[in-house]
């Protein structure tokens, strides 16, 4: 870790930096402690009025980043973005494409993830959750 300051959970003003850490003293994340604390709801939704995303909890440290540099976290090669909106592209797969008939591309939205993964402290379970699997195999 860089000589980066780490908040207290209930500290309510925040330099306005790329990344924030912040002590939960739980092995529970921001998000999970929010859901039960009204203060740490407040402070909590402060975070996201200022773009910031939660994206990993370890040894009782939540960590928090602004949205508009979130793609320097990303392992994925796929994701693209243009606008500040992320998305992929995938070609119809086990099909041989018919090169006669106008091309069609179906939008698919990010759901909310299953219960599972709801509170996830890992940012790609609650921006990117698998749903519609293969259904590039079943577009015509």
């Amino acid at each position: 870790m860089l000589d980066e300051k780490v908040y207290d959970l209930y500290t309510e003003k925040f330099k306005n930096q790329k990344r924030i850490l912040i002590n939960t003293g739980s092995d529970q994340n921001i998000i999970q402690i929010a859901r039960k604390d009204p203060k740490v709801y407040e402070i909590y939704k402060s975070l996201l009025k200022k773009d910031y995303i939660h994206y990993y909890h370890d040894n009782h440290i939540s960590k928090l980043y602004k949205r508009e540099f979130v793609e320097e976290l990303f392992k994925r090669k796929d994701l693209i973005k243009e606008n500040g909106v992320f998305y992929t592209l995938d070609k119809p797969a086990g099909r041989k494409v018919n090169e006669e008939v106008p091309k069609r591309l179906l939008v698919l939205f990010t759901c909310m993830p299953n219960m599972k993964y709801f509170d996830s402290c890992l940012m790609p379970h609650r921006m990117f959750p698998v749903f519609f699997e293969g259904i590039e195999g079943t577009v015509k």
